[in-house]
């Protein structure tokens, strides 16, 4: 059998009539580039433009805050915080901090569940003041990490929105942080590339009414390494107003002359209760400087004495204010916040008597009186026959008391082996043998 293979051309192995035929023509080669061409150093400008950004945003956040540090924190030691999240992703922020940190600082971790790797940072050793710089994700755990502070300047730098910022501060946890100062950046839509954002400082006004609100204020804004507002406190007075009317719970005992608790009675039969006292009038001037007003309520364990029982409330937040003539100590300065000592008292302690002998009866206590004059005697009898061994006669002692001390006191030293003697007359230095066995 004979295989045969039929060939065609590349135009007659199609079926289609409508296949385009002929030659082909080569494309035409044009040079010219047609359109919006970008230079080398515009692709590189996008491919890092977040670098760039990043650092410049960097840098303009460390300066502010080197400005804050010399004008604001130079007499307190800055104590520098972060969280995981600052720690992990923008630690360039904090390594360009600490590169030009101006003061001496102590810097803490934050761990995940907001409590501090060594808490032990934020007790001052002695009468050295803190003050704070905090790196945080979530604004609204600034409370839970460094707590109440009345004194110490507080700088908020959160990632956290503008509008968690203001809920923050009109919030109750930013209540009791009296002087503090927040940080935000300003995350505008136009965000082009190498056009650095500005940040906002934020703090807030305390007890704008009577029922203790808080409202967010805006001190001034930086960009360029300029403030927008220049002259502005940072750190500006607080409560000028007092506290609006607010109404606060004051825990009371009866402690007289301190809290004197009186009570009457109206022609009803209503009992009503009046409080005297020191501390009562101190309250009340207090309440007309202030601008606030207050209710008195009673202890519920008043079995544990009037300043425990009121310390006590004081520590479950059953009340904002004390009043029992409560004695200042170490415990309750540590349990709670108490004022300066406005009166001092004295106090009488028993104890059990000192168990200790009088130094008389401690030199005669290991015998009885009877063998002490047993001794005496004995002491007094030996100095004559050794007087009359080494002398041969008594006509020395004979009035010559003198010589009859000197005798008692060789013989004492002689038994107890505690006195010596290198006198002319002295036995140790005698030279007859009957004396010698005699001693």
């Amino acid at each position: 059998m004979e295989n045969k293979s039929a060939t065609c051309t590349w135009a007659d192995c199609f079926e289609e009539p409508d296949w385009p035929t002929g030659t082909r023509e080569r494309r035409r080669v044009d040079p010219t580039f047609y359109g919006h061409p970008k230079t080398r150093e515009q692709i590189w400008e996008r491919n890092f433009a977040h670098v760039i950004m990043d650092n410049r945003q960097t840098l303009s956040l460390v300066t502010l805050l080197n400005k804050i540090i010399l004008k604001y924190l130079y007499n307190c030691i800055p104590i520098v915080l972060y969280d995981t999240y600052v720690g992990t992703t923008e630690n360039y922020i904090l390594e360009a901090l600490f590169s030009e940190f101006p003061t001496t600082y102590i810097t803490g971790r934050i761990g995940p569940n907001y409590t501090l790797d060594n808490p032990d940072i934020l007790e001052p050793i002695g009468p050295q003041c803190r003050s704070y710089i905090i790196f945080l994700a979530d604004v609204m755990m600034t409370r839970k990490v460094i707590g109440p502070q009345l004194n110490s300047y507080v700088v908020l730098i959160p990632r956290s929105s503008q509008w968690k910022l203001q809920e923050f501060l009109a919030a109750k946890q930013s209540r009791d942080i009296i002087n503090l100062l927040v940080i935000g950046e300003s995350y505008s839509v136009d965000k082009r590339i190498n056009n650095e954002q500005p940040y906002v400082l934020y703090t807030h006004e305390l007890y704008i009414d009577g029922l203790g609100a808080n409202r967010p204020q805006v001190l001034t804004s930086w960009i360029g390494n300029k403030f927008s507002r220049n002259n502005v406190n940072l750190f500006p007075k607080k409560l000028r107003k007092g506290f609006s009317g607010h109404r606060f719970t004051v825990m009371a005992a009866h402690q007289p002359p301190f809290m004197i608790k009186r009570l009457s009675t109206d022609g009803v039969g209503n009992v009503n209760i009046r409080w005297e006292g020191l501390e009562i009038r101190l309250l009340r001037a207090m309440a007309q400087y202030l601008n606030f007003t207050y209710d008195i309520v009673e202890p519920s364990k008043l079995e544990m004495g009037p300043g425990d029982a009121v310390v006590d409330e004081i520590q479950r937040r059953q009340a904002d204010l004390g009043l029992a003539g409560i004695y200042v100590t170490i415990e309750r300065n540590l349990a709670t916040e108490m004022s300066v000592s406005h009166s001092t008292d004295c106090a009488a302690f028993l104890t059990l008597m000192s168990s200790a002998l009088p130094r008389y009866r401690a030199i005669l206590g290991p015998f009885q009186w009877p063998v002490w004059v047993a001794v005496i005697l004995i002491y007094l009898l030996a100095i004559f026959p050794l007087a009359f061994s080494d002398k041969m006669t008594l006509r020395h002692l004979l009035g010559n008391w003198s010589e009859i001390e000197n005798m008692f006191w060789y013989v004492f030293g002689t038994f107890t082996n505690s006195l010596t003697f290198q006198g002319e007359n002295s036995w140790s230095n005698t030279k007859k043998t009957s004396t010698r066995m005699l001693i």
